[in-house]
């Protein structure tokens, strides 16, 4: 059966190849390890670098990489690979390759240990796959499109993928090279969170092209939702009374958070409750001595009346701060109103009492609902939940061009060149790019040596502006007398005060400190 087979599972031992052919030493897990490295009597397994030690002609556990030379894809020590041999037959020949293995998830591609890399072959059906949750529903959307969306490359995308956080993805129409497409996970993170401050390559070529047009004036809804500051309810403490003589209080509540949703005006209601709402008694009225129905309702309409147009005299408050106000009757009061007494009844007289008395509680002659309300401002104003604005909104017209765009972005940008040096400032030297003699500059490389010797790049719209204020004040400053500085303020309304304030603003405003050339 092995010799049927037509590929075999591997374990890397090593993948330092001395000639850097991206060769590695394999153990063919279908093999004795140790009967391998016995087969051939030249082999010493205990040496390095020798005509026939390890890495040698004579070693019994190389393999070349299937992929060509130019697309370097070397596995990790510990990994799985997938053998083929030109003839199952004679696999001691030299004549055997090896392809990357399986993995159980994108987000293990730094490293797949040869067990974990089992899970998705029939040999792996033990493994937990819990632990590999899916990045996609079945579907094809994304359970967090916010957070994942866009690390991976899609079906339909060409991709090298790099070992961490880089990768080359190859659209339709686009080619973009990324690093840092991911945050740095944490021990417990099972898929990585996009990062949006990646840096990137991208080239792309577009069939349409949208330009800008004039600006145009139009209204836009804005809500006005405020927060009640102040409500006022009235209780009645005999509402049986069949007389209707009447004792009872006003109460003025304040409310304190202005992050109560409850107490904002679009919110609430004749009925509102207040559980949970942060108030406090601002003022009592207590009306002790029994009033009829008449004079009872007019009090409290006063009362309302006064805190509307003298909030000084009833709450020691600058007029113009009570508001918005609500009034309302109390809890028991709209309690009894929703009931539905029935002739002879206990309930028959206090609903007719209090519908009466509601009734004639009014704090305008446009008060068109009585015994409630809002109030806005002293002159009852009705209340508009919202208002317009007028905005600048920009048109845009799209035609059907060809058009190719580069894009380079990241935090920081440097774009050098080493034929140049700025004067006062030493030359980047390309051939010392890094202490570690990686092909790239290391982060300290780029704090001692690029930013100190590069400069920020100017913004030309900003700068024309800086220059076009100068200009102005140069062709119509005036001098008082021959010989004198110019007035402070030229012709044209520009001061020397506008000038200092330019150029100070111009270190931020003019100049990219992010973007940089020497």
């Amino acid at each position: 059966m092995l010799v049927n087979r037509n590929l075999y599972y591997g374990l890397v031992l090593d993948n330092e190849d001395p000639l850097m052919l991206g060769r590695i030493r394999v153990h063919p897990k279908h093999e004795n390890l140790t009967a391998i490295e016995g087969s051939n009597q030249k082999f010493k397994k205990d040496s390095n670098n020798t005509s026939n030690g390890k890495w040698s002609s004579e070693d019994p556990l190389l393999f070349l990489p299937l992929l060509p030379f130019y697309i370097n894809q070397v596995p990790q020590v510990g990994e799985r690979v997938i053998l083929l041999y030109y003839d199952n037959k004679r696999q001691d020949i030299k004549d055997r390759f090896y392809l990357i293995g399986p993995y159980s998830s994108p987000t293990r591609i730094e490293k797949e240990e040869y067990d974990s890399s089992n899970t998705h072959l029939s040999s792996g059906v033990r493994n937990n796959r819990i632990e590999f949750p899916d990045i996609k529903n079945p579907d094809g959307t994304y359970p967090d499109p916010i957070s994942h969306k866009g690390i991976y490359p899609e079906p339909l995308d060409i991709s090298i993928n790099g070992r961490g956080t880089t990768d080359i993805i190859l659209k339709n129409n686009d080619v973009i090279l990324r690093a840092g497409k991911h945050k740095v996970t944490e021990p417990d993170q099972k898929i990585p969170t996009y990062d949006e401050n990646r840096a990137f390559l991208q080239l792309s070529k577009f069939d349409s092209k949208i330009t800008e047009g004039n600006s145009q004036d139009t209204l836009e809804f804005v809500s006005q939702d405020k927060q009640i500051k102040y409500l006022v309810e009235y209780d009645v403490y005999n509402p049986e009374s069949k007389p209707q003589v009447f004792t009872g209080r006003v109460v003025i509540y304040q409310f304190k958070s202005n992050e109560q949703p409850q107490t904002k005006i679009n919110n609430f209601k004749y009925d509102t409750e207040l559980t949970g709402v942060t108030s406090t008694i601002a003022k009592i009225y207590n009306i002790e001595v029994g009033q009829n129905i008449t004079d009872f309702a007019k009090f409290i309409s006063n009362q309302i009346k006064t805190l509307v147009k003298n909030s000084n005299e009833v709450l020691n408050l600058p007029n113009g701060e009570q508001f918005p106000i609500y009034y309302r009757p109390s809890k028991q009061i709209r309690d009894i109103l929703q009931t539905t007494p029935t002739p002879g009844s206990l309930t028959e007289v206090p609903f007719i009492n209090m519908q009466q008395l509601v009734n004639l509680v009014r704090v305008s002659y446009t008060d068109l609902t009585p015994g409630y309300g809002l109030i806005i401002d002293e002159n009852f104003s009705e209340w508009q939940a919202f208002t317009t604005k007028k905005v600048k909104t920009k048109t845009f017209t799209s035609e059907s061009v060809e058009n190719t765009v580069g894009i380079l972005g990241a935090n920081n940008l440097y774009l050098l060149s080493n034929q140049t040096k700025i004067d006062g400032k030493d030359q980047i030297n390309f051939n010392k790019v890094s202490p570690n003699f990686e092909p790239k500059f290391e982060q300290s490389q780029i704090d001692t040596n690029l930013l100190p010797n590069t400069s920020s790049v100017v913004r030309g719209e900003e700068l024309l502006e800086l220059l076009q204020t100068i200009v102005g004040f140069l062709v119509s400053h005036v001098h008082p007398y021959p010989l004198m500085p110019p007035s402070s303020v030229a012709y044209d309304g520009t001061s020397t005060d506008d000038l200092l304030k330019k150029m100070l603003e111009a270190y931020t405003k003019v100049l990219n400190s992010n973007i940089r050339i020497n």
